[in-house]
């Protein structure tokens, strides 16, 4: 017996821009530079970031998410030889914004990161 799978995808064109609404999909992520002067790699749906102080960054969501309550997901790191590696961790989010920082977990010092990525799966508002 086969079964079928139907998707229905939903587009929303704003300014030449399509953007699919499909539930189940990345509603914004992003891929940032933490280290000196932070800078963005590259993202969708992010339109800003703040450096709060070592190891912490707040990303702006462009299109708020419809409540505080989506799942966001986030890894990072850094490179460099010493010995150790950074543990990202997500304070309490916001509707149109996510704080993360990142720490040493052997003396759970702050450090910057320079590979921070963050995926946000749920609903837009």
């Amino acid at each position: 017996m086969s079964s079928t799978l139907r998707v229905t995808n939903v587009s929303d064109t704003t300014g030449g821009t399509s953007t699919n609404l499909m539930s189940g999909l990345a509603k914004a992520w992003s891929n940032l530079n933490g280290t000196g002067t932070i800078a963005e790699r590259d993202s969708f749906n992010i339109s800003g970031y703040v450096d709060n102080g070592t190891g912490e960054y707040t990303f702006t969501i462009s299109n708020d998410m419809s409540d505080a309550n989506y799942q966001p997901s986030i890894s990072g790191g850094r490179d460099d030889t010493r010995n150790g590696h950074v543990v990202p961790y997500i304070t309490p989010t916001l509707a149109g914004s996510l704080r993360c920082s990142g720490a040493i977990p052997t003396t759970a010092n702050a450090h910057d990161m320079e590979f921070n990525y963050i995926a946000i799966h749920g609903d837009l508002a």
